[in-house]
């Protein structure tokens, strides 16, 4: 998922979601860089105004998690594939070595 500002994915850095007072969300570094000189930041999604003293946004814990859950799933994913590819070359291997040893015992 992105921030709907700067279209950066979210992250658990400079990213981190940070939820309005509607629900929405932006990342730290936009909410930050958003917000009046009162701390006050219009939703670019609904137009409803939040009230942050100081910029201190509320970290979107929910949607954080399940980023991180979706990233470690998508590197398990990867591994998985990984494996498969490498059981699959070593398959290949043996079976070309096989056919090069017979035809080096047939000569």
């Amino acid at each position: 998922m992105d921030c709907s500002i700067c279209f950066e994915a979210y992250d658990d850095g400079s990213r981190v979601p940070k939820q309005l007072s509607c629900g929405h969300s932006l990342c730290a570094r936009c909410a930050t860089a958003c917000a009046d000189s009162e701390s006050r930041l219009r939703c670019p999604q609904c137009q409803k105004v939040t009230l942050a003293p100081e910029n201190t946004f509320t970290t979107n814990y929910e949607l954080l998690n399940f980023l991180m859950m979706s990233k470690a799933n998508q590197q398990k994913k990867r591994v998985t594939f990984v494996r498969q590819e490498a059981n699959e070359s070593t398959d290949l291997l043996r079976t070309s070595l096989k056919l090069v040893k017979g035809i080096d015992q047939q000569h």
